[in-house]
């Protein structure tokens, strides 16, 4: 591991880089308030001269490596390196709306315009938020992109440069004073090194839930294709059937079923992890598919939208008895029952 203190600018910036968010990271999640807290500290450093400590980024070198870049793998520090780059768009934009020079900040930072089309946005989003991010990078958002966090974000930090009383110049040139510790982890082909550190990481942002660590764990390997493809394959599906605030607990609910023991909040990671995920003869693929199945039969339970008329009947009186500590329960029975009495 080597760890350097450096400048956030002096991180993103060069032409050989570009960083990727790989698919066991967690969605883009940041709000209004994290982005707020961010521009307040922005206008402090330039009213007081003094820089500002933002915190580590925790990255290991990928493998893909060429004449023409390196490859970032990020670990931790992707929702503040995210939005600074949401930062510089809206302030190249709103220098254009101004009839300012434009710093030449999408050369400098967001793209590498010598790169091919899926290495020319600079920093590559997980699947969930690429196209909208790669939208904003380019100038062209689409009007369904404003329901996701990083075009709310990008559009209120519009909001706060118009707003503010110092000149756009100044704050772009005060981001500079934003110190991060760069720390490269050094690993190669070590999953378990890389799982621990994330496992162990105390983010400055949102702290991690148990459904990023159990994502982290089923998704991760050795091969940024490999986690992709589980990614687009499994757990997205997941991520849009339960919606991502019911994930921990359908996670939760899922794994009391399969082991047949009651799972406290607190310890939902470590007994998916020990108890479940570790099993012999048990992939993460197998592992995706039934969690993918039994999501679908959580999001009829939790949203009442079986498609089957008579059983949502049913549903939607067991959900006015209020019996959530049941849901393992009824997953069960569900799946062994359902399909094999859909006319009853």
């Amino acid at each position: 591991m080597k760890a350097t203190e450096t400048n956030i600018l002096n991180f993103i910036g060069g032409f050989d880089k570009v960083f990727i968010i790989p698919p066991f990271q967690r969605n883009y999640e940041w709000t209004f308030e994290q982005c707020d807290e961010l521009f307040e500290d922005i206008k402090n450093s330039y009213k007081t001269k003094k820089t500002h400590y933002l915190g580590n980024v925790v990255y290991y070198v990928g493998k893909n490596n060429g004449a023409s870049f390196n490859e970032y793998i990020l670990v931790d520090g992707q929702q503040r390196v995210t939005t600074v780059l949401l930062l510089l768009c809206a302030i190249r934009d709103e220098m254009k709306n101004r009839n300012l020079p434009d710093e030449n900040i999408s050369l400098r930072y967001l793209e590498n315009f010598n790169a091919s089309d899926e290495f020319r946005v600079r920093l590559k989003q997980t699947a969930y938020d690429s196209d909208s991010f790669n939208r904003v990078v380019k100038g062209i958002i689409a009007e369904g992109d404003k329901k996701t966090n990083i075009v709310k974000n990008y559009l209120h930090f519009i909001e706060l440069l118009k707003k503010c009383d110092i000149a756009l110049k100044d704050i772009y040139n005060t981001i500079i004073k934003l110190e991060i510790v760069d720390v490269n982890l050094q690993i190669e082909n070590n999953l378990e090194a890389v799982q621990t550190v994330f496992e162990k990481i105390n983010s400055t942002g949102k702290r991690l839930t148990p459904a990023d660590l159990i994502r982290n764990c089923l998704l991760l390997s050795n091969s940024i294709e490999e986690q992709e493809s589980l990614y687009k394959n499994y757990w997205i599906n997941i991520e849009r059937t339960v919606s991502n605030e019911n994930i921990s607990r359908f996670a939760r609910d899922f794994l009391v079923m399969k082991i047949f023991e009651d799972v406290e909040q607190e310890k939902i990671y470590k007994k998916f992890k020990n108890d479940y995920i570790n099993q012999p003869n048990l992939t993460n693929v197998e592992i995706l598919s039934e969690m993918n199945k039994y999501a679908r039969y959580f999001a009829w339970f939790k949203f009442k939208s079986c498609e089957n008329e008579k059983v949502n009947k049913q549903i939607i009186m067991l959900n006015l008895l209020k019996t959530d500590d049941l849901m393992p329960l009824y997953l069960f029975i569900f799946d062994k029952l359902y399909f094999n009495n859909t006319d009853e």
